[in-house]
């Protein structure tokens, strides 16, 4: 059975409801700017201050998180669950990836200032750049980052980027 795209919307709105400040990176991102790749999840960049990990654990609450993988039966859900630089959720606006640090890229407090918004449904989504999605794909070793580079790279010429 195939999987559905995300629901970004419910998922920017929850983090909005919660003052948490994200970026989308990754195929999602590259969706926002209007390529024709569809992802299976959702990649956000988060910043690496722990006093952010309660408010992220409190914003995602009412979407359901728990593990992608081995979530036993005495999982619970805090600050402890999203720890680490990388971690895999299914939520119920589908799955959710959080990356606090991305190769290629100066800070997320650099990232976010250079993301764009994106009014979408009746929340505002942030993005990361067009450059700084080409910088996060360039230095990436899989095979699909490459032939995103070359979409990346037609994106910007198209929108005058």
């Amino acid at each position: 059975m195939p999987q559905d795209v995300p629901d970004i919307v419910r998922l920017a709105k929850a983090l909005a409801d919660g003052g948490f400040r994200y970026v989308v990176i990754g195929g999602m991102a590259m969706m926002l700017y209007g390529s024709n790749h569809v992802t299976l999840d959702c990649d956000l960049a988060v910043s690496s201050d722990p006093r952010e990990a309660d408010k992220l654990v409190e914003a995602l609450r009412p979407l359901n998180p728990r593990p992608a993988r081995g979530a036993g039966e005495g999982f619970q859900w805090d600050r402890f669950a999203i720890a680490g630089p990388f971690v895999r959720l299914l939520t119920d606006a589908g799955p959710v990836d959080l990356m606090r640090q991305i190769i290629g890229i100066d800070s997320f407090s650099g990232l976010y200032d250079r993301s764009n918004r994106f009014e979408v449904g009746d929340v505002t989504i942030r993005a990361a750049s067009v450059e700084d999605l080409l910088a996060m794909k360039s230095v990436s070793p899989r095979d699909r980052d490459r032939e995103h580079l070359r979409e990346l790279e037609a994106l910007r010429k198209l929108k005058g980027m």
